[in-house]
């Protein structure tokens, strides 16, 4: 009797397991070293999550800020969902739920997320832009 309830109890941790790997399937988490060469090769749509203000003061060359779930649906509205798409923010928390929307709610299907955010990127020595953009209007 103790065998089958151990038997049950994997195949439910085992399916638990695998459901979690689904949930997460719809995106990647990916390095630094990955981001930097999939920028430099592949010409991906760069979205900065972070907050306006942050992205105004500094940035990854030629990233769009979205910073709400509006933003992001007016900046993606008319993109091909094929579009390969990598996200970023911080430490890589608010790329993570970004990249769910937008899998998910959006249904885009090449979409990568940071992971570590901006943070580790200047750590390991990628550049950034520092020029301070105007305010915006919104």
């Amino acid at each position: 009797m103790k065998a089958i309830i151990l038997n049950i109890a994997f195949l439910f941790m085992l399916n638990i397991v695998g459901f979690t790997q689904e949930v997460n399937s719809c995106y990647s988490k990916i390095s630094c070293d990955e981001f930097n060469l999939m920028i430099e090769t592949k010409n991906p749509l760069i979205i900065d999550v972070r907050l306006y203000s942050d992205y105004r003061k500094e940035r990854i060359h030629g990233s769009h800020s979205a910073a709400e779930k509006n933003a992001l649906k007016e900046l993606l509205k008319n993109v091909p969902k094929e579009t390969l798409i990598v996200i970023y923010c911080d430490e890589g928390v608010r790329s993570r739920k970004a990249a769910e929307i937008i899998c998910r709610e959006m249904e885009f299907k090449n979409v990568y997320s940071l992971d570590k955010g901006i943070k580790e990127w200047k750590k390991k020595g990628y550049q950034t832009e520092t020029n301070t953009l105007k305010k915006s209007t919104n």
